[in-house]
């Protein structure tokens, strides 16, 4: 136990600096992904931040919200996404979890103060409003490590209190019971 949290740690350290997203590797012809389509993706992803900066500010302030989430916990979760680092690379055996339908996935920092998110191949093909709601979803994750459903909750919330269009049902829809959220959502 101690020995895999050690290594998660040493993990979640690996790059320590916090900076601006960074393009990995080269272009792959197998994926359709070429430098035009890159530095569309690229755009996106970059307004995609500042919408989730805005998402998660609008719901630390909304009266409702502050009634179903801890203040302090979408706080860290503005902190240390400020600070973590996205990944994205069209090759998706650089990065360990990225599968066939995966479109992304966190590393939370455990402690310390930058996160770090994955994109996988399968998102570079999808517009803004998917791509904010995917780094809501993993932002979600450097306060709730590992729980989907958890995760899922922030994401429907943010979204729906700052106003930006709800794209698309996750595959934990139907396994968290993510109807119920948006109905409790939309009572406010």
């Amino acid at each position: 136990m101690k020995i895999g949290l050690l290594l998660i740690l040493i993990f979640s350290s690996v790059h320590s600096l916090a900076g601006p997203i960074e393009f990995t590797g080269k272009l792959n012809e197998k994926t359709g992904v070429n430098e035009d389509y890159a530095a569309e993706f690229e755009i996106n992803l970059e307004k995609a931040k500042v919408n989730v900066i805005k998402a998660f500010t609008e719901l630390e302030l909304n009266l409702h919200a502050k009634a179903i989430f801890n203040k302090a916990r979408v706080r860290k979760i503005i902190r240390v996404f400020n600070k973590s680092k996205i990944y994205w690379n069209t090759q998706s055996k650089k990065y360990k979890y990225c599968g066939d339908k995966s479109l992304a996935y966190a590393v939370p920092a455990f402690g310390l103060s930058e996160g770090k998110i994955f994109f996988c191949p399968a998102i570079y093909s999808q517009n803004e409003d998917i791509i904010t709601q995917v780094l809501l979803h993993e932002a979600a994750h450097f306060t709730f490590p590992g729980n989907e459903c958890q995760a899922s909750v922030i994401e429907i919330f943010a979204l729906y209190f700052s106003d930006i269009n709800y794209p698309l049902k996750s595959a934990y829809w139907g396994k968290c019971k993510l109807d119920r959220v948006v109905k409790k959502a939309q009572r406010f």
